[in-house]
Formats: structure tokens, C-alpha cells, sequence
């Protein structure tokens, strides 16, 4: 599972501090290395790995007693239950519209905790990422989200999405802070008298 190093942190930290030279909106940015356990999920799972296992043996071995037939599908079960305590396996046995409503719940979480209400213009903006769900969530304050179309954030948003899912982190996460603030100057241009309302520095949220 991906995670990020300190001296990435401090790198993203100049990014957004670089980036926000350019406009009077106010960047934050959230990383989770993941959004839930899933737990809960492997349960449903590790059943039908144990039905899949009950019917081959109906089919292939339609001999075998009931009684052994039994003890081989709660075996199963309780080996994929085993394995399934393994994060990585777990995040790949959990339906990906779980992971995704999982990451956008704790995104909203982070605005509200993070961004929301907290800077003068109402410009700021939440730039969340879920690495291990490979999500990322760009969420606006009022100001900022009534002077630039949810179509621009939601395009930095899918090519972000697509980098994380390539592997591809680093340059994903400062690509996407250069053009959140090239999509916020336009609206929001630096001006002289700016101050720093919210940190630069990366924020880890957990769940």
C-alpha cells in the first residue's frame, strides 16, 4: 500500500506554498492512506468463497460425504477469513462502489474539519486524496465553487484519479496543485495584501 515519506510531505508542502503565490485561494491538502478497514466486508466474502468451494466438490466429487463436504467448505471459509486479515487482499475483496463512497464520506469529513468556513473569501479548496482506494476528491468553498465550474475541478479530479491508479503519486498530487491554482487564479488572482489562512502543509486524515 502506498504511503508517503517525510521528505514527500515537505515537497508537496513547497508545492502548495509555490502554488498559492499565484491566487488569493487557499489550498489544503488531505492524504489517507486509507478510508476504512473493511472488515466488515470480508465476511460476505469469505461465505462465498466457501459456497464456490461447496460445488466443486458437488460437481467433481459427487461421492464425497456430506460430513466431509462440510469440513472442506468451513475450511475454506476460515481460510479465506485467514488471508483476508491481509490488508492488501481485503481492499481487493471490497467492492469497488464501497471503496468509493467510503473515500468521498471521509473527503467531506476532511472539508468540514479542514476548509470549511475557515478562510475570509470563502475561496478555499480541499485537494483530498485516498491512496489505497485510489480516489482523489476536489470539494470548493461557496466563493470558489460559484466563479469556477465544478466541470474544471472535476477534470483535474479524473486526470489525478488516473495517476493514482498508475502508480504515478508524486507527480499525480503536484500536477494536480498547479492546476487547482491556475483554475483558482483565474477567479481568485494573487493580490498584495494576501495572507496565509490554512497550513501548506499536507494534512493526514485517518479514519
Amino acid at each position: 500500500m502506498v504511503t508517503l515519506t517525510d521528505t514527500e510531505k515537505q515537497e508537496l508542502e513547497r508545492a502548495v506554498a509555490a502554488a498559492e503565490t499565484r491566487t488569493s485561494a487557499e489550498i489544503v491538502l488531505a492524504i489517507s492512506d486509507v478510508c476504512d478497514d473493511y472488515r466488515v466486508h470480508t465476511v460476505p466474502f469469505a461465505m462465498g468463497m466457501g459456497l464456490v468451494v461447496l460445488a466443486a466438490l458437488a460437481l467433481l466429487m459427487p461421492a464425497l460425504s456430506l460430513r466431509m463436504a462440510f469440513i472442506a467448505t468451513g475450511g475454506a471459509i476460515l481460510l479465506a477469513a485467514l488471508l483476508l486479515q491481509w490488508q492488501p487482499l481485503r481492499l481487493l475483496a471490497t467492492p469497488r462502489a464501497v471503496k468509493e463512497e467510503a473515500a468521498e464520506r471521509h473527503a467531506q469529513a476532511a472539508f468540514v474539519s479542514l476548509v470549511a468556513g475557515k478562510t475570509s473569501a470563502a475561496n478555499g479548496l480541499l485537494i483530498y486524496l485516498a491512496l489505497a482506494e485510489h480516489h482523489a476528491e476536489i470539494l470548493p468553498e461557496p466563493g470558489l465553487a460559484a466563479r469556477v465550474p465544478q466541470e474544471t475541478w472535476q477534470r483535474i479530479m479524473d486526470t489525478l484519479t488516473g495517476e493514482l491508479k498508475a502508480g504515478r503519486v508524486m507527480a499525480g498530487i503536484e500536477a494536480a496543485i498547479v492546476s487547482c491554482a491556475d483554475a483558482a487564479a483565474a477567479a481568485f488572482p494573487a493580490q498584495a495584501r494576501d495572507r496565509d489562512e490554512l497550513s501548506n502543509a499536507p494534512q493526514i486524515v485517518q479514519p
